[in-house]
C-alpha cells in the first residue's frame, strides 16, 4: 500500500520509486495508486530510465480513484504474462505461464470496513474457480489474521469477520500463509497509525495455494520510511525452476497448537494410543476410552461456549476420575496361559 504514486510532488514520488522498486522485483504491485491513465503516462514519462524495465498496469477503480491498483513486470520476469481479468474494483486478476505452469494470482485491496465480508467471498470463488496450476491472494486485506501475534496497541476488533473467513481459507488448506509459514514466531507488522507505531497490524498478506507456497524460499516485510507510506511492503523469493516432485510435505497451520479445541483433540488422542497399549482390562479400558471422548465433546462445547452449568460439572467430575498417562503406563500387562 503505497499511499498515493502520483507525480504531484515530484521529490516525494522519486523516493517512493527508489524504495519500492530498491530490490529491482520481477513481480511488483501496488494498491491506493490514486492514479489514471492520464496519470500513468504522466509516471512513465517522468520516471523513464527507472521504469524503463517494467510493464505498467493499472487497474483503475471508477469509483474511488485512490484505490486503484498498479502492477509493475519486470522484463526480466521468469513469469510470461498472458492477460488480467477485472474480477472487482479492488481486484485484478493477472493470468501468468512459466513454461507449462500457470498462475493465477490476484491483486487486492479489500474494503477498510471490517464488516464488508462479500468481497472477500467474491475474490476466493473466483481463486477457487480459476484454471490455473498455481494460485495466489496478494495484497492489503485491511484485516489481521492472528489476534495475538498480528496486532498491537488495539483497543477493538472491527474486523472479526473478515477474519474468520480468512481463517477459513487457512484451514481449509488451499491457501497458506506465506510470511507465518516461513516465520511462524515472528512478530512483525505492515501498517503503522503513526511514526511511532503505538498501534500497528499486520495487514498485507501473499495466501498462496499449496503447490506455489513450496516454492517460496523466503518472505519477509521490507518498511520504508513514514513520509513514503504507513505501510511496509511483503516481499518473497520463489523458486521456479523445475524439480523432481516428492511426496509432500505435511504443514500445520501456525499457531494451531494454540487453540484449545485442537488441543483437547490431541490429548484424546494421544489418551486413547495410551489406553490401548495399556495393561487395563477390556472393561477398564473401554471406561477410559469413554471418559476420554466424554471430556472431549465437553471440551468443545466450553470452546463453543454452549456448555450448561451441570454439564462444566461433570467435565470437572470426569476429569478428576481419569487415570494420569503414569498410572495407565505403569499397569502391568494381563498374560494368558
Amino acid at each position: 500500500n503505497c499511499r498515493s504514486f502520483t507525480t504531484s510532488d515530484m521529490s516525494l514520488c522519486r523516493k517512493k520509486v527508489k524504495s519500492f522498486l530498491q530490490l529491482n522485483p520481477s513481480l511488483c504491485i501496488l494498491v491506493e495508486v490514486n492514479q489514471n491513465l492520464l496519470g500513468i503516462e504522466q509516471l512513465a514519462k517522468q520516471f523513464r530510465y527507472e521504469l524503463r524495465n517494467y510493464k505498467i498496469l493499472l487497474h483503475e477503480n471508477i469509483t474511488i480513484q485512490r484505490r486503484g491498483i498498479i502492477v509493475l513486470i519486470n522484463k526480466t520476469c521468469p513469469l510470461k504474462f498472458i492477460h488480467e481479468e477485472k474480477v472487482d474494483v479492488n481486484c485484478l486478476k493477472l493470468s501468468m505461464k512459466y513454461e507449462d505452469k500457470t498462475f493465477g494470482i490476484f491483486c487486492t485491496y479489500a474494503p477498510s470496513n471490517g464488516l464488508d465480508t462479500e468481497f472477500l467471498l467474491k475474490v476466493r470463488r473466483y481463486q477457487l474457480n480459476s484454471t490455473e496450476d498455481h494460485t495466489a491472494i496478494i495484497g492489503d486485506l485491511n484485516c489481521t489474521v492472528d489476534k495475538e501475534m498480528d496486532k498491537l496497541g488495539y483497543t477493538g476488533d472491527h474486523h472479526w469477520k473478515c477474519r474468520e473467513i480468512i481463517h477459513e481459507w487457512l484451514d481449509s488448506g488451499d491457501l497458506q500463509d506465506a510470511f507465518r509459514h516461513l516465520n511462524p514466531d515472528t512478530r512483525s507488522y505492515t501498517w503503522r497509525d503513526d511514526m511511532e507505531g503505538k498501534k500497528q497490524g499486520r495487514v498485507d498478506y501473499m495466501l498462496l495455494s499449496p503447490s506455489m507456497m513450496n516454492m517460496v524460499t523466503s518472505c519477509h516485510h521490507l518498511h520504508h520510511g513514514w513520509s513514503l507510506t504507513d505501510h511496509s511492503s511483503v516481499n518473497a523469493t520463489f523458486r521456479l525452476e523445475r524439480t523432481k516432485e516428492g511426496p509432500g510435505v505435511f504443514r500445520a497451520m501456525p499457531g494451531i497448537q494454540n487453540r484449545e479445541d485442537y488441543d483437547a483433540e490431541m490429548r484424546h488422542l494421544v489418551t486413547e494410543t495410551i489406553v490401548e497399549n495399556s495393561g487395563l482390562s477390556v472393561e477398564d479400558k473401554a471406561e477410559e476410552l469413554n471418559r476420554s471422548l466424554s471430556i472431549l465433546r465437553l471440551q468443545q462445547k466450553r470452546e463453543a461456549q454452549t456448555i450448561t452449568e451441570w454439564e462444566q460439572e461433570a467435565l470437572g467430575i470426569h476429569i478428576s476420575l481419569q487415570r494420569t498417562k503414569e498410572e495407565l503406563l505403569s499397569t502391568p500387562q494381563e498374560t494368558s496361559t
